[in-house]
């Protein structure tokens, strides 16, 4: 390549950035109107761009006469369509042909090429610009310069594969990369031509809203100036622009709140983009007039991460402040006079309830006077009949004992009759006397300590023999008892005499059957249930509800048998009295079971056997789990007259200690939780080998489990074997009475 094609290329590179420069500051600008007269005009622009590439001092290789006219016409189709390519190519042939151009043949073919690559790629792919440029670009290049090249042997008479070797750089290498780099810029600024569309239009759009708006919209560098403002910051704040800009916004704050937040939004470097400022503030007017606004603001960061500044908001809400806070007020005002219109008509209310309330009971007091009067009357006719009956039996008989014609043995009988009456008698008044009591709360409970077991057995003999002596019923009587310790504390003698009434109506209303009296546990220890049941008639369900009611005499089923009637209404307030409940379940015909509940108090006996054992210079060894209960144990027994020795096991050499033990002992106190430790067998053999002394395994109340030693009890069990499985008696160690 010498000099003069130097100077042609760069020429031709010139004319081709001209058709560059052309297309970026005409066509793009303009070419959304898309008239017809602009497409061919501008076709006449780029022929005559084209006819100066024609020119035969400025194309390449004048001999074959190859020039960049192919770049240009492969870009105009590509990049403008047919009517301004079209235009183009009329105007380049004509040139051809009128001008007497070498190889106008080849010259019209390559023209016609490298545009119709270029509309046939526009034609079928309109959006290519926005898909895959750079493969269109480069597929228009070379597809229309291989054609070209292909027909250049049709031009060539000699030397046919050097010449094309010669031109194939030009062809093959310049002209497609020159189409390709060409069209690759026309694309870029095609590309800053739409981005800069956008721009405008946003900034159009923006500047719509801002006037359209009562807000103010601002924009501070990263130093905290303000760069931009909008107008409505004089409507809002008094300022105008230019008072504001380059000013960092402290003239606009006087507020310590909204000074606190604004910094705390601006210093916290863990904000980012995403995250909005959005609180109430406070500004203060040019006036010194404080307005409240709602302020929203993010900050803006570069593709780095670095912070550039700060954009956002400004509405003026003093008029909802304002309304707000006289809502407020008013709400206040409101629920002041709501609470006060509440309590007055809570009174009111209140005093209507009252009044009806005592309405009410005044009608039931009535009624209730009224009933009382026909029970109480239909009570006394009853009593008074149960009190003739055997007054007058007894005076009968008594008039046969003294008539002087009554035989002496019938005196014998009649004797007895007359006693057995006077016990009848006996019962009722002392019926009605515990009545009598337990209506003016006179009745009391008189806890004693006793065996439940005896008191079971003791009743069970009694009825068994009535049974067969003097009811003579076909009934099975049948008694258990069902809990831990027999020994309890309560009143034996009302337990006794609710469990008699219980028993008798049981009798009275069974004829053939079965019998049963039991005590269980109830409430997870805490009570005693007894369960008095038969397979007597049974009682109706709507007689069950004032089964206990006092003074029911005729309306219950119970008291149609020999008595008072009161058997019952006086066990109920004999349980009740005793801290327990009474009920009943029953079924016609089938039978019934009454239950009734008391506490269960296990009795704590101050001695080992009985009441008299004198605990004076015995020896104790009392083996302890460890070292709390030992020190504990040995405080209460250093206070006493009792020989003692404490063994802990805390220690596993202490078991030998245990082991070789042979000093004289009368009493041996264990610690019941060793029963189930790793020296249960060895505390085993140690007690079958003095199987002759007392055994006494202690266990400790809840507050000894916390040790806490305030008041505390130790109670115990007379244990042969060891394992528990026979308990003979309870105890309690009452050692700070000995």
């Amino acid at each position: 390549m010498n000099k003069a094609d130097i100077t042609d290329f760069i020429v031709n590179v010139a004319i081709l950035l001209i058709f560059e420069v052309i297309y970026d500051f005409y066509w793009i600008k303009y070419r959304e109107t898309k008239k017809t007269l602009m497409q061919y005009a501008s076709g006449i622009v780029f022929g005559t761009i084209g006819i100066f590439l024609c020119i035969e001092n400025i194309g390449w290789y004048s001999d074959l006469y190859i020039d960049a006219k192919t770049v240009l016409l492969c870009l105009i189709g590509l990049f403008f369509g047919f009517k301004p390519t079209l235009t183009a190519i009329i105007m380049i042939i004509t040139y051809i042909i009128f001008a007497d151009t070498p190889q106008p043949f080849y010259n019209i073919i390559a023209t016609l090429i490298s545009a119709t690559t270029g509309l046939f790629f526009y034609k079928f792919d309109e959006k290519w610009i926005h898909k895959h440029y750079l493969k269109t670009l480069t597929l228009v290049a070379f597809i229309s310069h291989i054609l070209i090249f292909a027909l250049l042997p049709t031009i060539l008479d000699d030397n046919i594969i050097e010449t094309m070797i010669y031109a194939s750089f030009t062809i093959l290498g310049i002209f497609p990369l020159a189409t390709i780099l060409l069209g690759r810029l026309m694309v870029t600024n095609s590309s800053q031509w739409n981005t800069k569309d956008k721009l405008i239009q946003l900034e159009e759009k923006f500047n719509s809203v801002a006037l359209c708006s009562d807000d103010c919209f601002w924009e501070m560098d990263e130093f905290g100036k303000v760069i931009y403002v909008s107008d409505n910051v004089t409507k809002i704040l008094g300022y105008q622009k230019n008072e504001l800009l380059g000013q960092r916004p402290y003239i606009l704050i006087d507020n310590i709140e909204t000074k606190n937040l604004l910094l705390s939004f601006a210093l916290n470097q863990n904000i980012d983009k995403n995250t909005i400022f959005d609180n109430n503030v406070v500004l203060k007017h040019k006036d010194n007039i404080p307005v409240h606004c709602n302020a929203r603001g993010l900050k803006r960061f570069d593709r780095l991460g670095k912070l550039i500044g700060y954009t956002g908001i400004i509405h003026n809400a003093s008029e909802q402040y304002y309304q707000h806070e006289l809502l407020r007020r008013n709400q206040m005002q409101l629920r002041e006079q709501l609470k006060k219109y509440e309590d007055n008509n809570k009174q009111l209310q209140e005093n209507l309830n009252t009044i009806s309330s005592e309405k009410q009971q005044l009608i039931k007091d009535k009624e209730k006077a009224q009933n009382s009067d026909n029970i109480k009357r239909v009570y006394l006719a009853n009593i008074s009949h149960e009190i003739r009956t055997p007054v007058n039996a007894i005076a009968g008989f008594l008039d046969l004992i003294l008539d002087s014609s009554t035989a002496e043995s019938e005196k014998n009988k009649f004797g007895a009759i007359i006693k057995n009456r006077c016990e009848e008698l006996t019962a009722l008044l002392d019926d009605i006397l515990d009545m009598e009591k337990l209506e003016e709360g006179l009745l009391t409970i008189n806890n004693e300590i006793g065996n439940i077991k005896d008191m079971f057995n003791e009743l069970y003999d009694f009825y068994k023999s009535r049974n067969l002596y003097v009811d003579k019923k076909n009934i099975i009587l049948s008694q258990n008892v069902n809990i831990d310790q027999y020994i309890i504390k309560t009143d034996f003698g009302r337990l006794k005499q609710v469990l008699s009434n219980l028993i008798d109506n049981a009798f009275n209303y069974t004829i053939n059957g079965k019998i049963n009296f039991s005590c269980n546990l109830y409430n997870e220890g805490k009570q005693l249930i007894f369960a008095i049941s038969d397979t007597g008639i049974g009682i109706p369900k709507d007689s069950i509800d004032t089964l206990f009611n006092r003074y029911q005499i005729n309306e219950n089923p119970i008291s149609k048998s020999d008595g008072s009637g009161l058997g019952l209404a006086i066990s109920k307030g004999i349980v009740e009295l005793m801290g327990g409940k009474i009920w009943v379940e029953s079924q016609v015909n089938v039978g019934s079971t009454f239950f009734f509940t008391i506490p269960y108090n296990i009795a704590q006996q101050s001695s080992l056997v009985d009441q008299n054992y004198d605990w004076k210079n015995k020896n104790l060894l009392i083996i302890s789990k460890d070292r709390f209960s030992a020190i504990y144990l040995s405080e209460k027994l250093i206070k006493t007259n009792i020989k003692y020795k404490v063994i802990s096991l805390e220690r596993s050499s202490n078991i030998t200690i245990l082991e070789n033990y042979n000093e004289n002992i009368d009493i041996i106190v264990v610690d019941s939780k060793l029963s189930k430790s790793d020296y249960s067998s060895k505390i085993s053999d140690f007690i079958n080998k003095h199987n002759q002394v007392p055994i006494i395994a202690l266990c400790e109340n809840e507050k000894f489990k916390s040790y806490n030693f305030d008041n505390v009890s130790y109670f115990g069990y007379i244990l042969k074997p060891f394992d528990g499985s026979q308990i003979n008696n309870t105890i309690s160690l009452a050692f700070n009475n000995q």
